[in-house]
This record gives C-alpha cells, structure tokens and sequence, in this order.
C-alpha cells in the first residue's frame, strides 16, 4: 500500500538513498558559497581588480552553459552515480589544488582560469545527473518534499557559507577556505559512494538513439516548448557575474577594515554558485530527454 503523502518536508528523509545523497550535496553546496568567498578575496587581493574577478567566474560559467546540453545526454548514458562521484572527485583535487598553490604563494592567475574552468565542466555533468538522479531514488509520494530539501540545502548554505568563508579567511587565509571546499566535495563523494553500495537499481536510457540525435532531440524539445526555452532564458542572467558578486570585496577596502588589513567582516555578498542556473537550464530541466520522460525540477 502506498504511503498517503505527507507535509512533512522532512519526510524524504527517512528514505536513506536520498537522505545520503541530499547530506553530501548540503555539505558541498555550503563549501561552494565558502570557496567564493575565499575566491573572491584572494583575486581582490591579488589583483585589486573587481574586473578580474568577473573573468574568473566567467571562465567558471561559460563551461557549464557550454556542456550543459551534452552533459544531459552523457548522463542519460552513463551510471549517473559513477559520473557524480567522478565530478566530485574531481573538484576535490581542484580546490585541494587551489589550496595547495593559495598557500605556498605560487598560485598564478592564469593556473585559477584553468581551475575555475574545469570546475564549470564538472558542474556541467554533476547538475543534469543530480537532478535526474532524484525522482529514480525517491518514492514518488516524497517527490515533493525531496525537491523542497534540495531547494533548502541551498539556502542553507547561501546563509551560513559567507560567515564560514569570511571567519576561514581571518583565521587562516583564502587557502582555508579553498582546502574547506575540497573537504566537503569529498565527503560528498563518500556519500556518493556508500550510496552506490546500497543496492538500489537506477535505470538508464539513452542506449538506443546516437548522441546526435538525442542532442537534436533535446533542442527540438526546448525549442517546441515555449515555456521551456522562455524559462531558460529568464534564468540564464543570473549565472552573469554581476556588479554585486564581482565588488563586494572591493568595495570594503573603502570601508573601516581597509584593503590590506585583510578582514573579510565586510564582505556583504559572495558571489553566487557558478554555474548552477546555466546547466539547470541547459540540461538538468529535461535530463533524462534520452528516455522521453522530462525530470522533475528539484530547484
């Protein structure tokens, strides 16, 4: 018999596949809002350019808006697990990366390009898979309120990650708070991992078509669907560094705190997570378009 839904949002919780992926993503979504942070200052400081910062997350985006579409179909191919736990892996190394270059003073400009670039490709293939991989793991009847967790773990970290990512570099520099992030992909792969244990049975499409034709697949359907493709380009902006992201840290060398007395306590807002909007719109809205069947949006 199935369950009566419930109001209760922390319902889905009890469903351990989702509650093991949903700890993860929490854990490394509140890094990410603390890796900003940690960036931002560390080009700000190096560079004293607002303009700078704003192609360094460019560098992060473009990535992610680029592969989005060809990230939907390589998941709609591959075990979705296995790509995450791949994508996680790899922004650990990134950030441990970062870190490692931030703290011997050897990190150039250009290596954090290339780092932030590669962050965007991963996120390019982790987001589609993400999303497609929730409604495959969660009853049916908790749909609702796995969605809704989803939503509030972003949240989550959006309000607790800047005092994070501003008391990391007070206490042990932009390096802190790069290592921190690399910390919590790779707690998020463990949880990744342990998940893959468990058993559980994810199906895959895609097998039957080329890739060709599922990505043409996936353009007629954006394109044949006006609420869809008008929704990508409302939500597109947004993944744009804007005045607000690339300044802030800026802005605060004008303040009480001055530039190089390096405390981050007037950082009002980090940017925010690159990337996330462009593959949620490029892809992750109709991720399993190989098996005709759009995923429901957790965000």
């Amino acid at each position: 018999m199935t369950p009566p839904p419930s109001k209760n949002v922390f319902s889905a919780l009890r469903y351990r596949p989702f509650a093991l992926l949903w700890a993860g993503q929490t854990l490394s979504r509140l890094g990410d809002t603390i890796y900003t942070v940690a960036l931002a200052w560390w080009v700000l400081g190096e560079t004293g350019s607002a303009e700078t910062m704003s192609y360094v997350l460019l560098a992060n985006v473009a990535p992610a808006v680029a592969l989005g579409l060809f990230g939907g179909v390589i998941v709609d191919r591959l075990p979705r697990l296995r790509v995450m736990l791949a994508a996680d892996v790899a922004r650990t190394a990134i950030n441990l990366a970062f870190a490692a270059g931030a703290a011997s003073g050897e990190l150039a400009l250009w290596e954090v390009y290339v780092l932030s670039a590669a962050a965007g490709c991963c996120q390019a293939f982790f987001q589609p898979a993400y999303v497609a991989i929730v409604p495959e793991i969660t009853p049916p009847e908790r749909l609702v309120q796995a969605n809704s967790l989803t939503t509030l773990s972003g949240q989550f970290g959006q309000i607790l990650g800047p005092t994070i990512g501003a008391l990391c570099i007070a206490v042990g520099g932009s390096e802190l708070g790069f290592a921190l992030n690399g910390i919590t992909f790779a707690m998020s792969a463990v949880s990744l991992f342990w998940l893959g244990h468990l058993h559980i049975r994810i199906p895959r499409g895609g097998e039957g078509s080329s890739l060709l034709a599922d990505l043409g697949d996936g353009l007629r359907t954006v394109a044949g669907q006006p609420w869809l493709w008008v929704t990508i380009v409302l939500a597109s902006p947004p993944t744009s560094p804007s005045p607000v992201q690339c300044g802030s840290p800026s802005l605060t060398s004008f303040g009480r705190c001055g530039w190089k007395g390096r405390s981050p306590s007037g950082f009002s807002s980090p940017p925010a997570r690159p990337g996330l909007c462009s593959s949620r719109s490029c892809s992750a809205r109709w991720a399993s378009f190989g098996t005709g069947v759009l995923s429901p949006i957790p965000r």
